[in-house]
C-alpha cells in the first residue's frame, strides 16, 4: 500500500506503508495510512496559518 500524490498528471510515492497478504493486515495497514495522512493534513493546515 502507497500514498500517491498527482501533479501535473504524474504520480509520485509519497510513502510506501506496507505491503499485506491477509485481511487482517490489510486493515492494519489501512489504519496505519489514515494515522499518516491525518499527520500531513495537520502539518499542512498549519502552514496554510501563517
Amino acid at each position: 500500500m502507497q500514498i500517491a500524490e498527482y501533479v501535473c498528471g504524474n504520480q509520485r510515492i509519497v510513502q510506501h506503508v506496507g505491503s499485506a497478504h491477509t485481511e487482517a493486515k490489510l486493515g492494519g495497514l489501512l489504519q496505519r495510512a489514515v494515522e499518516l495522512l491525518n499527520v500531513f493534513l495537520t502539518w499542512v493546515l498549519s502552514q496554510r496559518r501563517r
